[in-house]
Order: C-alpha cells, then sequence, then structure tokens
C-alpha cells in the first residue's frame, strides 16, 4: 500500500431546506465518514471548501465540525486539509489554524501574497507515507481583488513576465502563484490542488451558487499541466471526473441533496498513489455516500393525485429518517379542499411535506389594450387584485373572502416594513 487520500468537499453544514434542520443527517454523513477513514485506512482527507454554509454559521454546525475534527484526530492518525469555499468565511475558518496544525489539521484560510510571513506554510503541506510523497497546494476560493493583490505584488518583485494590456493578467498570474508554492516542496513528490472555483467542463447540479472570475467562465486546466498530478475540486455538487491525466481532476461533489431538484447518487474519492517505474500513480474510486433520508418531489393533478400518493406511502416502510417531501399539484382553478386532502394524507405518514405549491393553467385571452383599459379604470390595490384573480381562474366568479384578507394583510405589512425602513434612513 502506498499513499491513501479521501476527497471530499461542499459538506454545508448548518444548511437547511426551507425551514427543516438537517443537522443529524449532517452528523450521520460525519459519522459514517470516521468509520470510512479507519476502514479503509486513509492517511490524509481533503475538504475542498464549503464547510459551513454561510460565513458566521451557527452553534450546532460549529459543535458538529469541532467534535469531528476532535474525534477523527484523536480515534485515527489521519491528516486534515481544509480549504474554505464560496460560502465560508477565510477569516473564520483560518482563525484556528495555529492550533489545528498541532493536531494535523491544516487550514488554508485566505489566498496570501508572498510578503506574508505565513505565505508558504498557509499554501502548502507535504505528507508521506510508505515512502509515498505528496505535495498539498492549498487555493482557497479567491476574489477578483484577491487575485489582482497577488498580480500586482508578482509584478512588483519581478516574478511576472510582461503582460501584454489586452492580455487577461488571471491565469499568469495562477500560474505564477503554482510555480512560486512549488519551488520549495518536495522535488520527488506526488503533486495534489485543493481548489473551489469552477474548471474546465463543468456541469451544475442546480444546489450551487454560480461564481466566476473576471471574464472568465471557468478556470481551464492548461495552466495546471505541468504543475499537478491530481485536483482535488470543490464547489460542484455533483460528482464528476472533468480530466483523466495530467492532471486527473475530479469534482467529489457535496454529501447530500440540498434541493428538491438535485439527483444522482452522492459520492467521496478515494486516491491510491504509489510508485510504478519511478512514477507516480493515482487511482481512484468512487465510493457511494449512504442515503439518511430521502428527498422526494411529487408532481400530481386532481385525476392522479391518489394513485401517486398512495405509490409514495407505500415505499415509507424501509425509510430511516423521514423523508422530505415537495408536491407539485396542477389543477384547473384553486380547490383549497383538496390541497388540504393531500396534506393531511402525507402528514399522517412517516412523512414531512416540505413544500405544496399548485400551478394552473395560464390565460392568456387579456388583450395588451384591454390591460392597460382595467389598469386606468381601476382605483386601488383590491379592485386590482380582483380583476387579477377572476382574469387568472375565469371559472371563478368572485375572489374568497381569505384570500382577500391575506392579500390585505400582506399589503399592510409590505406598507409597514417601507414605513419602518424610511424611518430609520
Amino acid at each position: 500500500m502506498g499513499l491513501r487520500l479521501l476527497h471530499t468537499s461542499d459538506w454545508h453544514l448548518g444548511k437547511k431546506l426551507f425551514k427543516t434542520d438537517r443537522t443529524f443527517e449532517q452528523k450521520l454523513f460525519l459519522d459514517w465518514l470516521i468509520d470510512l477513514i479507519k476502514d479503509e485506512n486513509i492517511h490524509g482527507l481533503l475538504v475542498c471548501g464549503d464547510v459551513f454554509d454561510c460565513p458566521l454559521p451557527p452553534a450546532s454546525a460549529l459543535e458538529l465540525y469541532f467534535n469531528f475534527l476532535s474525534r477523527l484526530t484523536s480515534q485515527t492518525t489521519c491528516k486534515i486539509y481544509i480549504i474554505p469555499g464560496n460560502h465560508d468565511s477565510g477569516k473564520f475558518l483560518g482563525a484556528p489554524s495555529g492550533f489545528l496544525k498541532k493536531h494535523n489539521i491544516h487550514i488554508s484560510g485566505n489566498l496570501l501574497t508572498p510578503e506574508n510571513d505565513n505565505f508558504q506554510k498557509s499554501h502548502l503541506a507535504t505528507i508521506e507515507e510508505n515512502g509515498i510523497k505528496a505535495n498539498m497546494v492549498f487555493l482557497p476560493y479567491f476574489r477578483t481583488h484577491e487575485i489582482l493583490n497577488l498580480y500586482e505584488n508578482f509584478k512588483a518583485n519581478g516574478h511576472l513576465s510582461k503582460i501584454e494590456e489586452d492580455e487577461d493578467i488571471f491565469l499568469p498570474t495562477l500560474e505564477t502563484f503554482f510555480k512560486h508554492i512549488l519551488q520549495t516542496g518536495e522535488s520527488q513528490a506526488c503533486n495534489i490542488l485543493l481548489a473551489h472555483h469552477l474548471f474546465g467542463g463543468f456541469e451544475m447540479s442546480g444546489s450551487e451558487q454560480m461564481i466566476s472570475l473576471s471574464s472568465l467562465e471557468s478556470i481551464p486546466f492548461s495552466i495546471l499541466e505541468n504543475h499537478f498530478d491530481y485536483a482535488a475540486l470543490g464547489h460542484i455538487h455533483k460528482t464528476m471526473e472533468l480530466k483523466k491525466s495530467s492532471p486527473n481532476a475530479h469534482y467529489c461533489g457535496a454529501p447530500m441533496a440540498f434541493r428538491f431538484n438535485e439527483k444522482g447518487q452522492k459520492h467521496v474519492i478515494l486516491l491510491d498513489i504509489d510508485n510504478v517505474e519511478n512514477k507516480h500513480r493515482i487511482q481512484t474510486r468512487k465510493i457511494p455516500i449512504p442515503v439518511s433520508r430521502a428527498i422526494v418531489s411529487l408532481k400530481m393533478n386532481a385525476d392522479n393525485h391518489q394513485d401517486i400518493c398512495e405509490k409514495f406511502l407505500a415505499t415509507l416502510q424501509d425509510s430511516h429518517l423521514p423523508p422530505l417531501v415537495e408536491i407539485i399539484l396542477e389543477l384547473a382553478k384553486p380547490d383549497t379542499e383538496l390541497t388540504d386532502r393531500i396534506r393531511e394524507k402525507i402528514h399522517s405518514s412517516n412523512a414531512d411535506l416540505i413544500s405544496l405549491s399548485t400551478i394552473f393553467p395560464q390565460n392568456n385571452d387579456i388583450k395588451p389594450d384591454h390591460e392597460d383599459k382595467l389598469l386606468n379604470n381601476l382605483k386601488n390595490p383590491k379592485q386590482l387584485f380582483r380583476e387579477y384573480y377572476t382574469n387568472k381562474y375565469p371559472d371563478t366568479d368572485s375572489v374568497p373572502d381569505d384570500i382577500i384578507h391575506d392579500f390585505m394583510d400582506l399589503l399592510q405589512y409590505s406598507n409597514d416594513i417601507r414605513s419602518n425602513e424610511g424611518a430609520l434612513m
């Protein structure tokens, strides 16, 4: 056996689905991760950004995170390498890095410039097991101004060759960064990049935020080819192998689905690194992450709702945790009695109904000139809302009183907010 690494990312600790807390699911994933590291004799764990879901995570997420670090380092000899993502605060994540490094936990909080005393230590770490060495190069998520600062520093110190005025400075600056870091690494080691950005021909899963770097939609692999053997990438929530060699590059994906439209099995990626004929060989294996809680989207209408509900409820007996359910109900017109029956049916089962939305056929019969006349003749918002409602649902003679009351309450709430904002200015 050579060197074994485990590539993970995008834990998003503290993230909820609507208002539903998912801390217990995240704990189950971290418990499983510790068992996997023990069973597979993993030497290094790579966490490639978005450890938390927001820059200042809630106490429950922090407790989960630090308990995991404490348990893993006390129960195994596995080293841990962490970079921040676009959801994290690099300064917050990196604040305890000096203390954590004593426990074999290496955190790169922000993209530093070379005059910083911690430049090399923050962006490079070397691991060795069974005679196999690897340089870990940390490229934490960065914003445009950070790479501009790095460019100005390299330029002032003569590290960058002349760049033409119309040439993009970002790629030469990143490549110079890699060269600058690796020149102090182990020369005969395998080079691993940890990064949290968009690279190559990525494909979004639906629950990520789009991030951009100046005019670049994604960072091309050409700037990595002469430097790295493997690129451990974070940000995209689905498992993807973007490049097979020079370097081999993977998005490992998130450990669980974060939206109803997010499909597909979740994975971590195991790297086996050894030497064959004096060359590094990296073999990768996708390891499926157990699903502790299903996320289900059900689409139905007035004719088939009963059949779809019954088929879904028949699958619940083997569910470990109550599934989180979204229902999209297509109706010709509002039917509160039907929606209440469906809601009650799901609530009485072993499932959590998170969202029930109704969609209606669009009424495109109103002509623009007629719309103008309507707007000119209407005297107040209530009258406008009545007209809108009866045109949207032509089979309805009048607007139900409870809907009118809800509309007026919302209107008053909106007015109160605007008044309060004006008073604070």
